[in-house]
């Protein structure tokens, strides 16, 4: 958690992140891989992007499915960009 942490607020320098939460035992986010894969080279130095092993790492409920991609900008998950701000803190 600290680490994802660290990526989402330290290193995205104020870049956008998408986070590709996976399992190697899911066929659907085995077919996706490429395309995130391609999408990563495509906009690198514009965005992060970061895979989770879900099999590996406690993400907690909010991982129903999979594939689940998250996105956070300048450290604030997606839906609260909604609904907050721009100089608001996202918590």
């Amino acid at each position: 958690a600290a680490q994802f942490k660290r990526i989402i607020h330290e290193k995205a320098d104020g870049l956008p992140v998408v986070v590709d939460f996976y399992s190697d035992g899911c066929g659907p986010c085995r077919m996706i891989a490429p395309v995130y894969q391609a999408m990563s080279s495509e906009y690198k130095g514009r965005a992060i992007f970061v895979k989770v092993d879900i099999a590996r790492h406690n993400v907690g409920p909010q991982i129903s499915s999979m594939p689940t991609f998250h996105f956070y900008f300048q450290a604030c998950h997606a839906p609260c960009l909604l609904h907050h701000a721009p100089q608001a803190p996202c918590n």
